[in-house]
């Protein structure tokens, strides 16, 4: 479990320091939520409350470690899964895939998506894939000392190693 002062990744707001542990109570209903401060600048000092019970499933996490970041970019090399078919089904997955917070599953969002690139997408679907490359983008750069252009530049390096190895084929 998360102690106060920990770095964690949440998989919307990106890196977040776990502020302080707090009794929460809204309605009759009283419960132990994480503070969570994200690192980058909101506006209004925002502050995001995880419930205590919901932390496991809410897709918060320690960042990977930087022995693992190969093995994640080694999964937008693999051949992607095909949304064409059952297309809401298919973005379904990805959405779930996205919000589990875990970054393999992330990465494999980006490269399903990043395939669909050749066809058309409309806004949702685009900024659906911006997500979870964002995600990947940051927790990258945050565990390796990169900028994120740095960190974009190797993402963007295995989804072409991955092109490259299809035309091959």
């Amino acid at each position: 479990m998360f102690k106060i002062g920990d770095t964690v990744i949440h998989p919307r707001h990106g890196i977040c320091t776990v502020e302080s542990m707090q009794n929460y109570e809204l309605s009759d209903i009283r419960e132990q939520v994480f503070v969570l401060k994200p690192n980058r600048a909101t506006p209004g000092n925002l502050r995001i409350l995880v419930p205590k019970e919901k932390i496991k499933t809410s897709g918060v996490h320690y960042p990977v470690k930087r022995s693992e970041i190969a093995s994640v970019l080694n999964v937008l090399e693999r051949t992607p899964q095909d949304l064409s078919k059952e297309c809401e089904q298919g973005y379904s997955l990805s959405k779930e895939k996205i919000q589990s917070g875990n970054l393999y599953k992330a990465a494999q969002a980006v490269r399903d998506l990043e395939n669909q690139k050749e066809r058309k997408l409309n806004s949702i679907k685009e900024q659906l894939l911006q997500s979870p490359k964002k995600m990947l983008i940051e927790e990258i750069a945050y565990v390796k000392h990169l900028t994120k252009n740095e960190a974009e530049e190797l993402i963007d390096e295995s989804l072409e190693k991955k092109e490259r190895m299809e035309r091959k084929k």
